[in-house]
């Protein structure tokens, strides 16, 4: 019986052996406690220096003429599978939102959280905004939004330290391999961004409904190597499909709602 269905037994084995190989690094993967806080960063500048000189036109805060202003939406989240605790954060070095030099914060406050037992809060120490919580779990964060005098996103600066992971980090904007990931994460002006994911999304969908198409046809002709070859590309499709890796409570960064 082996004999007859050598071919069979053979896909069968290759099949048991490729599932085991990837639970064992997934189950690896969640078993690694780790914290890990990040963020991201997405601006929309609203006053720029050539509109601020028209003249008759006149933008002042407080009392001060306004050059610039730009509305700078930050996510921050727990992207670890460890529980951070207030007591995480370094004292010396506390989770803070900051202005580069010679740009200042106008205004800043949190507009979203994805839990409310987390107790976020922003305490102001001199020019710098202290980020305060409770706990924060796995994919809970919040959202704040600063108006400052920066042109871009790189004026505003997320700075502090978590016991057992170091500073905190920019997270990817979306799980993916590292090309789309550098390239997302670039200078790139946001909607030709969003245009370039949309192409590969709508290019990827169509190649994943051709390979399931093709199953039945390998499968029909007993090209049982080429239906294993198929179902590794639809598992590489799906490995590396762009998934935003922002919270979806916090998705409202991307929204053009000021």
């Amino acid at each position: 019986m082996i004999s007859e269905n050598i071919e069979y037994f053979t896909l069968g084995g290759i099949i048991i052996t490729l599932l085991g190989v990837l639970l064992a690094f997934y189950f690896y993967s969640k078993s690694k406690r780790v914290r890990k806080s990040v963020y991201h960063k997405v601006s929309f500048n609203l006053i720029n220096g050539s509109i601020s000189k028209l003249k008759g036109l006149e933008v002042n805060y407080k009392g001060n003429h306004v050059n610039n202003l730009t509305i700078t939406k930050v996510a921050i989240w727990n992207a670890g599978n460890q529980t951070i605790n207030n007591t995480d954060i370094v004292a010396l070095d506390p989770l803070r939102v900051e202005a580069s030099e010679a740009n200042e914060i106008y205004n800043i406050e949190i507009i979203d959280v994805v839990e409310k037992a987390n107790n976020f809060s922003l305490i102001q120490d001199g020019d710098k905004f202290n980020i305060n919580f409770d706990y924060c779990d796995t994919k809970e964060g919040c959202l704040i939004r600063i108006y400052h005098s920066g042109k871009n996103s790189d004026n505003i600066r997320i700075l502090g330290k978590i016991k057992g992971q170091g500073d905190i980090s920019i997270g990817d904007q979306l799980r993916s391999n590292i090309y789309l990931s550098q390239m997302l994460n670039s200078k790139v002006p946001f909607f030709i961004k969003e245009m370039f994911l949309i192409v590969v999304k709508i290019g990827w969908l169509i190649y994943l409904s051709g390979a399931i198409i093709s199953l039945y046809y390998v499968f029909h002709d007993k090209n049982y190597w080429l239906t294993l070859l198929t179902f590794i590309c639809i598992g590489a499709v799906y490995i590396i499909y762009p998934r935003r890796m922002v919270p979806r409570k916090l998705s409202k960064i991307f929204s053009d709602d000021k």
